[in-house]
């Protein structure tokens, strides 16, 4: 969703009212020098997402930002007022994912950097950032991604490169069960189609049941 400087220092900006206190005492630890560069990694817990429907004005930047308001203050109403959104690159008749965390969050953040002098090269949601790494080996025309973290759990069903469906959940070990109950909910009655787990380090091992899961 936001452009991913290779060669930028990574913090990941996690739950918490501490947030961007701890992210003062990571950078104060890391003693960057001046104009360095920091992209920053959303954790899932500070995030909603949606999936904004197809129309040609989404080629604007400006109609997709506030496309993706609407969906997100007619699921969430007011609160959703003081969100920044991001959204993926569109492409040509196809739905897209879109983010919102708490603008205030975003806001802090930058006023820490900028009072060590150092530049804010991105932020980008740890999802999109974990399915940007490996989307280009998925040639599945309809597969699952999922990011596996110790509190949260995201899945995302991806049909013919186009968002059907993403939900954030708290982690349970039986992912089988929850994909199970996506897909009856959707009203799919194909066979199973492909997942890939991103997990994290400290997750807990996952049950995917009947379904073909591969780690990436």
């Amino acid at each position: 969703m936001s452009r991913w400087w290779p060669d930028a220092v990574v913090l990941t900006l996690g739950e918490g009212a501490d947030a961007l206190a701890d992210v003062e005492r990571r950078l104060d630890a890391a003693g960057l020098p001046a104009r360095a560069r920091v992209r920053v990694a959303v954790d899932s817990g500070l995030l909603r997402w949606a999936i904004v429907p197809w129309h040609p004005s989404l080629l604007r930047p400006s109609a997709r930002e506030a496309l993706a308001r609407h969906v997100f203050r007619s699921v969430h109403g007011d609160v959703a007022q003081g969100w920044a959104v991001c959204c993926a690159a569109p492409r040509y008749g196809a739905g897209l994912l879109a983010g919102a965390m708490d603008a205030g969050l975003l806001s802090g953040l930058r006023e820490r950097l900028a009072a060590r002098q150092l530049r804010l090269a991105g932020v980008a949601p740890a999802f999109t950032v974990a399915f940007d790494r490996v989307c280009p080996s998925m040639v599945a025309p309809l597969f699952w991604f999922v990011l596996h973290e110790p509190r949260w759990t995201t899945l995302l069903l991806m049909e013919r490169r186009e968002p059907r469906l993403i939900k954030r959940m708290p982690t349970v070990p039986d992912l089988g069960r929850c994909l199970d109950r996506e897909w009856l909910a959707l009203g799919m009655d194909g066979a199973r189609c492909p997942v890939h787990v991103h997990a994290a380090a400290d997750a807990v091992p996952l049950d995917a049941g009947e379904w073909a899961m591969e780690t990436v």
